[in-house]
């Protein structure tokens, strides 16, 4: 578990998981990094890691890591929270939904706030679960264009 971007709830609910299915979850500060990128590469990160783990958790600050740790990785990276997503966020609300109302499609849900990583993931989830979605954003705060595209089917 790779921590650029600290967090309590992140940690303890991956710690927990991954004990819950048998395994062991390593914790990683982000001083123990020494900063992505800096005192090493990305690309160099994911290949080590990839020789001594099953699977590479990150919670960065730049999407850009995310997908290069994903690259260059041969175990399977799972994007915990970056500046352009935040999928786990939105697979837990979705699953809070599906538990509440015994099923996805056809829900209409509103979000209400900046249209950024967590809107922008919960977005892309209820397009491909069949859910309807309603952002409600400040002006200049709106989910930004080029997102859009990719949630029309």
């Amino acid at each position: 578990m790779l921590f650029e971007k600290p967090s309590l709830r992140t940690r303890i609910s991956f710690e927990v998981a991954m004990t819950n299915l048998g395994g062991h979850a390593i914790y990683v500060k982000p001083e123990d990094i020494g900063g992505i990128g800096k005192r090493e590469p990305v690309k160099d990160i994911a290949r080590v890691l990839s020789r001594y783990v099953d699977g590479i958790m990150a919670r960065t600050f730049a999407h850009s890591v995310v997908v290069e740790l994903a690259q260059f990785a041969t175990v399977p990276v799972i994007n915990a929270l970056t500046d352009w997503s935040h999928p786990c966020q939105a697979m837990a609300d979705v699953l809070t939904i599906q538990e509440h109302f015994g099923k996805l499609e056809g829900i209409k849900i509103a979000f209400i706030g900046d249209g950024n990583n967590v809107a922008r993931s919960l977005a892309f989830a209820c397009a491909k679960l069949g859910m309807k979605l309603v952002v409600a954003s400040p002006a200049g705060y709106e989910l930004d264009k080029e997102s859009i595209p990719r949630l029309i089917k």
